[in-house]
């Protein structure tokens, strides 16, 4: 596709390319927030009177993509480094120990050594041996101690803490995992701390829930949690909570291990795959029970609207709503467009709500295996004879183009695991063969048991057995993939002085 037409046909992608280089050129050379802005208005103005003279509709172009590029820088030096005077960012309070006080985030995350974490919106510290109050603001890591028995609170809950404000840890080697970016960019948090002992959680205020919360999000995700648990157990249910709650804390070490080994980490816990394959169930539920296809199409995304916040707004969940969302708007009011211009518009808007989201992998990864699917999948479709690619034989709908997505997806992939790993797995074009298609039944089987054991337990029990039928053959395919370490390529990397 030519770049003339691209900008026609695409304009939100080509705009969300030119948004992405602001920000990466913000991330890589800092400079003012005087400098962007300036470069915005003058590339605008210049547009506008290039435009009034009716001359170079080249140059008008290019001027308003240098400033789109330029608003990306603004937004990410705005969101990273204009920090509020209070914000623990700034460094005034790394080091100190004394009272925290916050409020949670989200429910505590069990770890698998039996630890806890959760996200802590600041509010203020009183450091040892001083009267004062320091005020704060921004986000912090809390772990919880499996000592820690007293620590009873739930999303929303205010607590006072007796602990030190520590800065995470940097990158100590060229090369080495570098957990401060990681927290910063992913999460949004910029300090950790940890408390030990029953006597450093001093107070604990429930704070009333929003009502959508007390209602709905909340008692919808304690009934899927329950549906799956009751009725599946071992491994299997872990997986299955895992994947439609994005609750891995379960997952056990060595089941998690054998989906890394075999490049199918994806799988374990709720990604834009899992939240594809639940609006597809949603819309062909609605479809089987009558609806039209523009109000199934509304319903849905109301649907994933809900899901999304009984996940508790997960990245990878956003994202991929926010996606699906823009499809199926699309498709409701029958609004013509590609795909590529709707998967441009999805990092649109969420690169604006949090640009540094565009730096982090699992961004990376989602767009860029979605963009392969979009423009891989019809020239390597074609290389396959036409009576074993076309849908409406079963060797193409089981077997070719679940190969040839998966093919796509990991040629587009494969350059950001392998810069960010130093390793790609060839075996894992196989296994994906095997698992994708037991994954959507298996997440199919899970949305329908969470809808039917409830009502009818019995319809429930006859559900979750399949279910596990389903979640046993994936694990054992996994397991047979991971005992073939000679199929794993490994990329050296680079020798350290």
């Amino acid at each position: 596709m030519e770049a003339s037409s691209l900008k026609r046909r695409c304009p939100a992608f080509v705009a969300a390319l030119a948004l992405a280089g602001g920000i990466l050129c913000s991330h890589l050379w800092p400079v003012s927030a005087g400098l962007w802005l300036s470069v915005a208005l003058a590339s605008w103005g210049t547009a506008c009177a290039l435009l009034w003279w009716r001359r170079r509709p080249g140059w008008i172009s290019a001027m308003l993509w240098i400033g789109v590029v330029a608003i990306g820088g603004l937004r990410h030096h705005q969101h990273t480094r204009l920090l509020p005077a209070d914000h623990v960012g700034r460094g005034i309070a790394y080091g100190a120990r004394g009272e925290l006080s916050g409020r949670l985030l989200g429910d505590p995350e069990w770890r698998p050594d039996g630890r806890r974490r959760v996200r802590l919106a600041l509010e203020s510290l009183r450091p040892e041996s001083e009267e004062h109050l320091i005020p704060l603001s921004g986000d912090l890591l809390l772990t919880i101690g499996e000592e820690v028995s007293t620590f009873e609170a739930d999303a929303a809950d205010r607590v006072r803490l007796r602990c030190r404000v520590l800065e995470p840890q940097p990158a100590r080697n060229p090369g080495a995992f570098d957990y401060r970016r990681f927290l910063a960019l992913r999460h949004g948090v910029h300090a950790t701390a940890s408390i030990y002992r029953d006597s450093d959680v001093l107070d604990i205020r429930p704070e009333p829930e929003s009502w959508w919360a007390r209602r709905l999000t909340g008692p919808l995700r304690d009934s899927m949690r329950t549906s799956l648990t009751a009725h599946l157990g071992g491994p299997q249910s872990a997986l299955l909570v895992g994947m439609l709650i994005g609750e891995k804390h379960a997952i056990p070490d060595e089941v998690a291990s054998r989906f890394r080994a075999t490049g199918l980490a994806h799988a374990l816990v709720i990604s834009g795959l899992h939240v594809g394959l639940v609006a597809l169930f949603l819309l062909t539920l609605l479809k089987v029970l009558r609806l039209p296809d523009p109000v199934a199409c509304c319903v849905t995304v109301v649907l994933l609207v809900v899901y999304a916040m009984v996940t508790q707004l997960q990245a990878p969940v956003v994202r991929a709503s926010v996606m699906a969302s823009i499809v199926l708007i699309g498709r409701a009011v029958e609004l013509p467009g590609s795909v590529l211009n709707s998967l441009g518009l999805a990092a649109l808007v969420l690169m604006v709500a949090q640009p540094t989201s565009v730096l982090t992998l699992s961004f990376q990864l989602s767009f860029a295996a979605t963009l392969s699917i979009i423009t891989l999948y019809p020239p390597l479709i074609t290389l396959i004879p036409a009576r074993w690619s076309e849908g409406t034989s079963w060797v193409g709908t089981c077997i070719s183009m679940p190969a040839t997505v998966s093919l796509a997806a990991q040629l587009g992939t494969a350059p950001l695991i392998l810069h960010h790993f130093g390793q790609v797995a060839p075996i894992s074009l196989l296994a994906n063969l095997l698992v994708v298609p037991l994954l959507g039944i298996a997440v199919a089987q899970g949305l329908l048991l969470v809808l039917v054991a409830p009502i009818l337990p019995a319809v429930g029990t006859l559900v979750s057995g399949a279910c596990w039928l389903t979640l046993t053959a994936l694990l054992r395919i996994v397991e047979l993939f991971a005992v073939v370490p000679a199929w794993k390529v490994a990329q050296p990397s680079p020798t350290m002085t």
